[in-house]
């Protein structure tokens, strides 16, 4: 493969498939993304294989893997705030592009790439990637019955009780599942509620988005397991019907709380004891995809 002459952040364009033309034309170091050069990054933790400080270390399908293997290095991608869709710098992540969350087994990020097509409430056809879904938008379960992949919407997420914020529900205005998206109120059968994005990360620290990013969640569609048997079994509570007591079924010992266990309420610390990981079960069965859709 000859080396191209395309430096970092250039303009590039990749060959077609094939031995001798499927490669791109930037210089040592870096792979063409979405038609600029990007900084090539590893997964180990060493400083050689890191990005910059405004960028994270991303992987796409099909990039640096066989097929559908995990990939084995990835590109420096810019940060962004999913919510405002806007980079640290104040500009947008560019054109047909977006800003997107990515879950792993350690951490959540948030960086600009190729934007999706799917829209909110439409079922994902084909593999499904962090950014199948149109931007400001992330892929979720239909409902607890089903394997059916579509996209929802982000929001700002608000701590939502009984006594508490109860207009919030549905996420704080403008950024709410309703004015955003136009999803019923969350009183409606299909109502959507905003909950925190805590509820999806597999791990025991805080990312930068667990308390401030939520995303619409379909509380009607969705059932939870009330006696610890198993089974999907009682319907999903309204964040405005619940307390900071322990009054929902499975009540614990020590009692828990209603409005953290069903993701209403900002969490202090990730929920590490067994107990409390019962109410972020049903979260579990979210996608927590960390991998982008292939960039050509």
């Amino acid at each position: 493969m000859p080396d191209g002459s395309v430096a970092l952040g250039g303009a590039c364009t990749q060959g077609a498939s094939g031995n001798t033309t499927g490669y791109d034309d930037c210089a040592a170091g870096g792979i063409c993304i979405g038609g600029t050069c990007m900084d090539v990054c590893g997964f180990d933790g060493s400083p050689e294989a890191a990005c910059g400080p405004d960028d994270h270390c991303v992987r796409y399908g099909q990039l640096f893997a066989n097929g559908e293997d995990d990939p084995i290095a990835g590109a420096c991608t810019p940060r962004c705030d999913p919510i405002t869709q806007l980079q640290s710098n104040g500009a947008s992540c560019g054109a047909n592009r977006g800003c997107y969350l990515l879950t792993t087994q350690t951490d959540t990020v948030a960086i600009c790439a190729g934007a999706g097509s799917t829209i909110v409430r439409q079922e994902i056809v084909g593999a499904v990637y962090a950014n199948s879904c149109v931007p400001g938008a992330q892929p979720r379960r239909r409902d607890s019955s089903s394997t059916v992949m579509e996209c929802g919407g982000l929001c700002r997420p608000a701590d939502v009780t009984s006594t508490t914020n109860m207009t919030s529900e549905g996420g704080v205005a403008p950024d709410s599942c309703q004015q955003r998206w136009g999803r019923p109120s969350p009183g409606d059968p299909d109502g959507e509620s905003c909950r925190y994005w805590w509820a999806r990360e597999p791990f025991d620290t805080l990312s930068p988005y667990s308390n401030t990013v939520g995303w619409c969640f379909r509380h009607g569609a969705h059932l939870y397991d009330s006696d610890l048997n198993g089974t999907l079994d009682l319907a999903f509570p309204r964040c405005v019907s619940l307390t900071t007591g322990d009054v929902e079924p499975p009540v614990m010992n020590p009692p828990g709380n209603d409005a953290l266990h069903f993701w209403c309420i900002a969490t202090p610390q990730m929920l590490a004891r067994v107990a409390q990981r019962i109410g972020r079960e049903p979260a579990m069965r979210e996608p927590r995809h960390d991998t982008l859709a292939p960039p050509w």
